[in-house]
């Protein structure tokens, strides 16, 4: 009798339980579609552009953000659940255009277009290189106190369109060919549809970079700056790298390679035609073992930094299996030498002050733990 009053007791607390359809659930929210098209301000659509819609406000059960892209057509389309939106639409590095905001979207039970027309002025013209041929692939950017957008060439012509104002335009080759500078106006002011050519040509201005015994530099770096102009490139297999400038005053740099050659060096120059330089980068060698004072023990993948005492050259290398480094460094110069690891969750710095020799040397090098900086 006991056990048929449990389970008669069981019975009756179930049968007590409301039905599935009776339990109260939140209400269900639908997503609509939205579509639209992205469009030029004189009507062309615009592909490859990425359409973002965020909320308003974060509401849980919505994605923080919903995006699509553009088709050839300038057409997008994706779902959203109702809600308040801000729209972003943002190009593809070289399309043209600056990023653009759209606020207070509203999404409600049905589905939705959004369209997006681009307002603006309209800077375009032509990039050419050397002996004026066209650039296809050539950068143009504005820079705006509100708006950024860069364009790439076709056939050497862009266009951008941005909001009227101040902006500076920055030009350059792409890369290719090496060496063509890239040029900048400085700041002007865009209030109508403007027509801005760059010509990234100029003095061709040759350097030869080589180490001990005239040996070439291979793949070290020539930076030129001037005023609003800039341009590099590397040296190849005979060490010689050209950048091709205006007329006007630069300093010349060159930085070698591999890491471990003491630099870089640097000039002021007046360029007015053609003209070569030289840096040689000869000096004495410098091979150093750099061991943990505590046991004598190497320190295996630490990294030796050299830096000129009251100077700008330095130069870098790792330590390999046996704790040894080695440098080419200008004769008769001081240098400290900074280690530097990853130990724990710290980054170490050990520092040994005014290293110097004006001849080849071997240096045995022991540092106390150090701690983190």
């Amino acid at each position: 009798m006991a056990r048929r009053a449990a389970g008669l007791a069981f019975v009756v607390l179930f049968a007590g339980l409301p039905s599935c359809s009776e339990i109260p659930t939140a209400p269900r929210v639908a997503s609509v579609t939205v579509s639209g098209r992205i469009t030029d301000r004189d009507g062309p659509p615009i592909a490859n552009m990425f359409v973002t819609f965020r909320p308003a406000a974060p509401t849980p059960g919505i994605p923080s953000y919903t995006y699509a892209l553009t088709g050839t057509d300038g057409r997008y389309t994706l779902k959203l659940m109702q809600g308040a939106y801000r729209m972003t639409v943002d190009p593809g590095y070289g399309a043209g255009y600056p990023s653009a905001s759209v606020e207070g979207i509203k999404i409600g039970a049905s589905d939705a277009t959004v369209d997006y027309r681009y307002t603006g002025v309209r800077v375009s013209g032509s990039v050419t290189g050397l002996n004026g041929g066209s650039l296809s692939g050539a950068s143009v950017t504005a820079y705006g106190d509100n708006a950024y957008a860069t364009a790439q060439t076709t056939a050497g012509h862009y266009s951008i369109l941005v909001p009227a104002g101040p902006y500076e335009m920055y030009a350059d080759g792409g890369g290719s060919p090496a060496g063509l500078p890239q040029i900048g106006t400085g700041r002007v002011s865009v209030l109508s549809d403007t027509t801005i050519d760059f010509a990234l040509t100029g003095f061709a201005m040759t350097a030869t970079m080589s180490y001990t015994g005239g040996a070439p530099l291979i793949g070290a770096y020539l930076e030129a700056f001037g005023d609003e102009v800039s341009a590099n490139a590397v040296t190849g297999l005979d060490g010689i790298a050209t950048v091709y400038l205006p007329a006007g005053g630069y300093t010349i740099r060159a930085i070698p390679y591999p890491r471990n050659i003491v630099g870089p060096r640097s000039l002021s120059l007046s360029v007015q035609a053609d003209d070569n330089v030289t840096f040689d980068f000869s000096g004495v060698r410098w091979d150093m073992t750099v061991r943990d004072a505590a046991d004598g023990s190497p320190l295996v993948g630490a990294r030796a930094v050299l830096r000129q005492v009251g100077g700008t050259e330095a130069a870098l290398d790792d330590t390999d299996a046996l704790g040894r480094s080695s440098f080419l460094v200008r004769p008769g110069v001081g240098y400290d030498l900074e280690v530097q690891w990853v130990g724990g969750t710290f980054y170490h710095v050990a520092t040994v002050p005014n290293l110097f020799s004006a001849a080849d040397t071997t240096f045995d090098i022991s540092v106390s733990d150090p701690v983190a900086p």
